[in-house]
Order: structure tokens, then sequence, then C-alpha cells
């Protein structure tokens, strides 16, 4: 019995050592970005030297697309620890950083979501810029 006295503040120590929570829980960083915003878009739908102006508010749906990208729009984006994509992690927004998109880019801040498309030829296309919040 006294041996068992003796080992019992060790048998303490192991099992509060392995009850100890991980150090590095995992966490997706897309869980905040996920939902429904509510945007202000504006730019312009071109056609040979004619420019149809856009000045709307649009509801778009950002989900999650396999292990790490999100859905925006029609595009599979990847979406950085900051909250950036499209490259525009680099300070620059450049040219085919998404299927389809000649231009792609912006980011998540708190509550809000600002990005900028570029789609078509120097002639027919549409450069539009997309600001709101999350609903």
């Amino acid at each position: 019995m006294r041996k068992f006295l003796l080992l019992l503040p060790l048998f303490s120590l192991a099992l509060w050592v392995a009850c100890d929570k991980d150090p590095n829980p995992t966490t997706d960083n897309r869980d905040s970005y996920v939902g429904q915003y509510k945007l202000h878009q504006t730019g312009v739908i071109f056609s040979g030297t004619d420019g149809l102006p856009v000045d709307t508010m649009i509801v778009v749906t950002v989900a999650k697309s396999g292990d790490a990208n999100i859905t925006l729009l029609d595009a599979d984006i990847k979406v950085n620890s900051e909250g950036r994509f499209g490259a525009f992690n680099t300070g620059d927004c450049v040219i085919n950083p998404v299927s389809n998109y000649n231009v792609f880019c912006g980011y998540f801040k708190q509550d809000s979501l600002v990005f900028e498309t570029y789609k078509g030829t120097a002639t027919n296309g549409s450069q539009f810029m997309f600001k709101g919040i999350k609903q």
C-alpha cells in the first residue's frame, strides 16, 4: 500500500500530461469567408468601341471548394492566410490568375469582400469592381 501511495503522484502527472490540449489545432481559415455577400458591382461591359456601364447591387455566395479553395462567382480560387486571393498578395493583380479571367483578385477583411475582375479581349469583355459585406 505504501508503494501505491508513492506512485499516485506519478500516475496523476502522467494522466495530466496525456490529457493536454493539442498545441497546434488545425483550423480552416475558409470558414470565416463562407457565406453570402451583398456587393456593389461597378464597371463596364464592352464590345468594340461601345461600352455599357454597370452599377448595381448583387448577392454572391462564397463556398468551400476541395481541400483548400473557395468558389466565388464562377471561379475556383485559393485564399492565403491574410484573406487575399488571385495573386493580390503580391500587391498586383497578375494576368490569368484564375481560369476564364484575365484578372481576378481581391481580399477579405473582417466581414467585407473587395475584388476586381477583367474578362475578355481588348475589344470584347467586361471589367468589374465588387465591394460589399457579409450578410
